[in-house]
């Protein structure tokens, strides 16, 4: 009897689906901070944290419908096809749900540009890629071109390169409803090639929101132009001008992979060495 009640749990379970997986665009750190600032409501009423949905509830986040079903389905089904795509993002347009509007399947943006800047962006629909490429452990390379008001001395390409101090927001704590604390960090080293008098382009392995703009300022030089050219070993190869979007190659693809095998390997063997 007990055995079928477990059984009956496991299955009840299965029915449902925790409210923070039911937003596709955003991380589960993300979505939790959403349902915390009272964004995402589950028919109609304001969702709660730890709550679990049906197929039969409508979840919505800042008032738009969230295509979840379909895809928890698909996943539990084995018939999701998985899509990855590089996108030329234009200036001025902001990161929020899939820039490509498609029908058939929601893609999200792994990671963000801010609104001013350009480039690459790599869109999908497979959760696996987010940690595989964003985690700052995995030391993923992104490369930017940047225009600045003025001309840096090599003193400020020097300093920058080593490391500045700069101002950053932790993020808010979705279960005390306040923002983050904002503390000062010294940025990693990072590789700054000079291309012309106003010209720079860095390489830097972390993913801080405006990162290079807050290393510019730290120096005292502002940044006129931000444009992404390189992302977790991906380029803007095959696009020709801004709102273009390709999908991924084989050798892009293999790279892709190979990191979700490296992230894969490298968490199953953290999970066995605490358990050991």
């Amino acid at each position: 009897e007990i055995q079928g009640n477990s059984a009956a749990m496991s299955s009840l379970k299965k029915a449902f689906t925790r409210l923070n997986k039911c937003l596709p665009r955003l991380s589960r750190r993300a979505a939790d901070v959403a349902i915390g600032e009272g964004r995402v409501t589950v028919d109609g009423r304001r969702g709660q944290f730890g709550e679990r949905v049906s197929f039969k509830n409508v979840v919505r986040l800042d008032g738009e419908v969230q295509e979840w079903q379909r895809l928890e389905k698909a996943k539990a089904s084995g018939d999701l096809l998985l899509r990855y795509v590089k996108y030329w993002k234009p200036p001025g347009e902001e990161c929020t749900g899939d820039p490509l509007r498609t029908k058939a399947e929601r893609l999200f943006t792994v990671g963000r540009l801010d609104k001013d800047t350009s480039g690459l962006l790599l869109l999908t629909n497979d959760g696996r890629v987010n940690n595989a490429v964003l985690r700052p452990k995995t030391r993923q390379t992104k490369r930017y071109v940047v225009t600045l008001d003025s001309n840096p001395s090599e003193a400020d390409l020097r300093a920058m390169a080593k490391g500045v101090d700069v101002v950053i927001s932790e993020p808010p704590n979705p279960f005390l409803f306040r923002k983050g604390p904002r503390r000062v960090v010294r940025t990693l080293p990072c590789r700054i090639d000079r291309l012309g008098a106003q010209t720079l382009a860095f390489e830097i392995h972390e993913g801080r929101n405006r990162h290079v703009r807050r290393v510019c300022e730290a120096r005292g030089l502002t940044v006129l132009d931000l444009h992404r050219t390189h992302f977790a070993g991906l380029s803007l190869a095959g696009l020709r001008r801004a709102g273009d979007w390709i999908e991924l190659d084989r050798p892009e693809l293999a790279i892709l992979r190979q990191a979700i095998a490296t992230y894969s390997k490298r968490t199953t063997q953290q999970e066995k060495n605490t358990s050991s």
